[in-house]
């Protein structure tokens, strides 16, 4: 099958159309829905996701270092804003001035920089397992991640956010210590959180070793919902919460037409 790509510095994204209205005319915004580290964007659908979008039409893409996507070799290309401006390639060649943004992990870090940056492209935020604060206040485990991926145990980092061995990913160990290591250049979206003026869902499992950080992010944020998961980490938060799967449909229920 040939996906859809667009470019963006040179480097192909591909992503894939999903027309979850099927027969009917869909008067739902489009929802972008972006994945986390060591993920792909085939993940929202064996995890279960697409019922939950309703009847809008649904576009996931492979970030850049995953995937279909290219695998440059510059940290600079794996940035925040690169990936925010990607998306926003994605929507203007699809024809789609406003949407939903679903980002999970480091896909909700570009949520928030295209909050800060395009919000008038932004119709609603949806962020799970992230928080909007400088990545610098969580150096350290950041770091022990670089470290990690640097060496021969790197796919432990696939492990730990719930992607499987084996499931026929082909992952490329150099691209996901370049996509952490650009993490670390972003500065975050702390001092522009109390103005974002679209509707926000923030959810984090309380086993997960951000919470703190997304409850201090939540704080911020004029109009939101923070859902706390209990009895659950990081990636199960992802693949297998009902709870998350329930606040996230009742979001986007808020305003049916939207």
């Amino acid at each position: 099958m040939t996906l859809p790509y667009v470019e963006h510095n040179g480097n192909c994204t591909f992503y894939s159309r999903i027309d979850a209205s099927a027969s009917r005319e869909s008067s739902a915004l489009p929802i972008i829905v972006h994945h986390g580290m060591a993920q792909w964007g085939e993940d929202w659908a064996k995890a279960g996701w697409l019922d939950v979008f309703g009847d809008r039409p649904i576009y996931a893409l492979d970030a850049l270092g995953h995937g279909r996507s290219d695998r440059p070799t510059n940290r600079a290309d794996y940035s925040m804003e690169n990936r925010a401006a990607t998306v926003l390639k994605i929507a203007d060649a699809e024809n789609i001035e406003r949407f939903v943004f679903f980002g999970f992990s480091m896909g909700g870090r570009v949520g928030f920089e295209l909050a800060v940056n395009a919000p008038s492209r932004v119709e609603r935020l949806i962020v799970g397992g992230m928080h909007g604060m400088a990545p610098a206040i969580d150096r350290r485990n950041l770091e022990r991640r670089i470290a990690v991926l640097r060496s021969d145990k790197w796919r432990m980092v696939e492990r730990a956010v719930g992607a499987r061995a084996g499931d026929g990913r082909n992952n490329d160990q150099d691209s996901l210590a370049l996509s952490t290591e650009a993490v670390l250049d972003w500065p975050g979206a702390e001092a522009s959180l109390p103005g974002f003026e679209m509707p926000v869902l923030l959810y984090c499992g309380q086993q997960d070793s951000i919470l703190e950080f997304a409850k201090s992010t939540a704080a911020l944020l004029p109009s939101h919902i923070f859902a706390e998961l209990p009895g659950i980490g990081h990636a199960a938060s992802f693949y297998s919460s009902e709870e998350a799967r329930q606040q996230v449909q009742a979001f986007l229920a808020l305003n049916p037409s939207s």
